[in-house]
């Protein structure tokens, strides 16, 4: 009968979309773990994981920025910044770095964050970037990154 072959359909669809949460939280775990590797290079596979995410919860967020606030690497902060950037549609992740200016302290960092505050058309970053002017001395760098802020 119809009825058997819908139910079936039905329970078919389930199972997958199951199976779909279970390999989203499975990468979500083995990306969340890898960030606590020692290794650099394991650190930015993690992050590049993040773009294989369907969603991305407060804990992944939460953990990229504490990447980019704190990992000793600064290729692996470079490419955590690109992977939040995408993802700055997010509130808590706009809001995230605007206050990584302040923990910045490579003028190469400071500089692709300025960027990303331009490319994101985020006002609140102008503050914390005068921040971070008075607490360093007023290198080349942030003189550039101040210019491009002026835009916003």
């Amino acid at each position: 009968s119809p009825n058997k072959n819908e139910e079936a359909t039905v329970a078919s669809e389930d199972n997958v979309e199951k199976l779909s949460t279970e390999v989203q939280e499975m990468r979500e775990v083995m990306m969340l773990s890898m960030l606590e590797n020692p290794m650099a290079t394991e650190r930015l596979k993690a992050v590049s994981y993040t773009q294989e995410l369907n969603t991305v919860d407060d804990r992944v967020i939460d953990a990229l920025l504490t990447t980019l606030n704190f990992d000793q690497n600064e290729n692996v902060r470079l490419v955590t910044l690109e992977a939040l950037i995408q993802l700055g549609h997010n509130p808590k992740v706009r809001e995230g770095l605007v206050q990584s200016l302040l923990h910045q302290e490579s003028p190469l960092m400071q500089v692709a964050l300025a960027d990303a505050m331009v490319q994101l058309q985020e006002k609140r970053s102008v503050k914390q970037f005068k921040q971070l002017l008075k607490k360093n001395n007023y290198t080349k760098s942030s003189h550039y990154a101040m210019k491009n802020l002026q835009v916003i």
